[in-house]
């Protein structure tokens, strides 16, 4: 898992046998497909099938391993703050 240093960066992506592109949104789970409305995109094109991957490996240069210390050394306000979004989680 690594931190996107340049914004935030949602979008899934995938790229199948160099032919087909799928960028999105969605989780693949109900919450995103019915209640969010979360959708992702097939693309049939060979050249952006090509060109994913190298944006793909520019976002990842871009970023920064995310470790288990790094999660371990949260403050107690970051702590309190997850465990309330997490409680809050399924009405989001």
């Amino acid at each position: 898992m690594y931190l996107y240093n340049k914004g935030m960066l949602h979008a899934k992506s995938m790229v199948i046998d160099e032919e087909v592109t799928e960028i999105g949104a969605a989780n693949y789970d109900m919450r995103s497909l019915r209640l969010n409305y979360e959708v992702c995109e097939f693309i049939y094109s060979k050249d952006v099938s090509r060109n994913l991957p190298e944006q793909f490996e520019q976002d990842l240069c871009d970023s920064v391993p995310l470790r288990m210390d790094d999660l371990l050394q949260c403050s107690p306000s970051q702590r309190l703050m997850q465990q309330g979004a997490r409680l809050l989680f399924p009405l989001l």
